[in-house]
Order: structure tokens, then sequence, then C-alpha cells
């Protein structure tokens, strides 16, 4: 589903939070121990003792992201969604949806294989079953329930076929998520992730990305690419079924936006 989050992801200079993309291929990118991985536009430099792999392991992402990005990202922090079930099948569906495709990247440390960062990424061929399944989610958890219309009334807003067309996209990537383990924010790990997944996308022919960023850190990361906001939500502006805003994250978390950019 590229309709979670860009919201628990880390920068390089300025605290920044995490963030979250999948990935399919197996292969790597290499960090500072090796020759740096390289895009068409900058050299990506990762800490030391790290590399970028292929997605595999559905299991290890979605375990990462319920440790990492839950409690971080703006709108299910702010909800403090109890269902941890559920919300594991939100999760589980966006993974799956990331996996195959090849701009879905990882971040290991080399000595322990833990996991420091992820990417998630899916093509524009899922997007009409993506939506599909938005729609048709039908969760028990009062929480979980809010985040998912809250989600629906962006994307009926947005109108993303007309500014895919409006901007000649044909081919896009969806970036989903980007998190980043909270012990290594701040070491560039969001940026050079980011940059090696649409390298990735270049590479397989895709014209263009999308993005979605759910608090402002994400969005300073992601508006040094992606420089046309696609649609702008201010969670104090949703309401939903209830007088006062459902989802109310502290500053500077004040907005949604559905970022794109051509490739």
């Amino acid at each position: 589903m590229a309709t979670l989050v860009a919201s628990s992801s880390s920068g390089s200079a300025p605290p920044t939070a995490a963030a979250s993309t999948p990935t399919g291929s197996g292969s790597s990118q290499s960090s500072p121990s090796s020759p740096s991985a390289k895009t068409p536009h900058m050299a990506v430099h990762f800490p030391e003792n790290t590399r970028v792999d292929g997605i595999t392991s559905e299991q290890e992402v979605v375990d990462f992201l319920r440790e990492h990005l839950i409690a971080n990202e703006p709108i299910l922090s702010s909800l403090r969604i109890s269902n941890t079930k559920e919300l594991t099948t939100l999760l589980t569906d966006i993974v799956r949806d990331c996996i195959s495709c090849p701009a879905s990247k990882i971040l290991r440390d080399t000595k322990t294989q833990a996991v420091l960062g992820v990417c998630l990424a899916s093509r524009a061929a899922l997007f009409e079953k993506q939506m599909d399944r938005l729609f048709r989610y039908e969760f028990s958890d009062v929480k979980l329930h809010i985040a998912i219309e809250f989600f629906k009334s962006v994307f009926n807003r947005a109108d993303v076929t007309y500014h895919l067309e409006e901007n000649q996209v044909t081919k896009p990537v969806f970036v989903a998520i980007i998190a980043v383990h909270p012990d290594h924010w701040n070491k560039g790990i969001g940026s050079g992730l980011l940059e090696i997944c649409l390298s990735s996308a270049r590479e397989d022919h895709c014209d263009g990305a999308l993005a979605l960023c759910s608090s402002s850190r994400a969005s300073r990361l992601m508006s040094k690419t992606f420089k046309n906001v696609v649609c702008r939500t201010r969670y104090c502006d949703y309401r939903g079924e209830y007088r006062d805003p459902p989802i109310a994250p502290p500053a500077p978390d004040s907005a949604l936006h559905v970022l794109l950019t051509k490739l």
C-alpha cells in the first residue's frame, strides 16, 4: 500500500525522525568502508561498516517498523493505536507491496546484520489495487479506523492520476516509508536511502516518484528532491466523525504532504 507515510526519516544535518520504504532485488550498495554508492546526482555516504541490500525478509522489515516507526510517526503515535494485530496487518500489506520493487532498500550493520534503516517503495502498477484495499479495510480498532479514514480523505482530494498526467509521468514509483533506527538519526541514512531508492527507480525505467510525508522532518528531507506539492492536508482541518481533530501530533508536525517529482 503506497498509502502509509514517509515520516520517520533521518537527514544529514537537522534533527530528523524516521521514514520508510521497502525493496525487492538483492543488489547491494556499498558504504564508505568500500567504494561509495553513486547516483546520477551525488555520491551517497553511509556510516562505516554498513551496506545497502534489497529486501528479502518481509517479517524482518515488519518487525523493524513495529519497533521503530509506530512510536515516531506523527499519525500513529498521536492516535496511540493499541491493536497491534490489526496494525501489523496494515504494515504487512505495505511491506508485501514493496518487497518486489528494486527501489526498496535496507541498510544493515555489516558486523551484526542488524537493520539500521529501510526505504519502502512500490511500482505504479499496484496503485489501483492499493487504493481498492485502502477503501475496503474494516479494522475494529477505533484509532486505526481514524487513520484509515484520514488517508481515504487525503487520496480523495489528491487526484494523483491528474497530477501524474499534468507532469507527464507515466511510470512513477511510490515512496511509502523511510524509517531509521533512532540510535542512528542525523547520520544521513534517510537521505542516503532516498537517493539510492530514486536511482534504482531510474534504472527500473521509472520517470517520476510520489512520496507521502507525515512529519515536518520527512517533508524537509523529501522537499529537497520533490518540488511539486500534490496535496497538503493539515491535521487540524480533519475531523471525520469527531467535533475536535482526532489526529493531533505535537508541533512542528502539522500536515501530511503528497509530493511528486520527475526522474
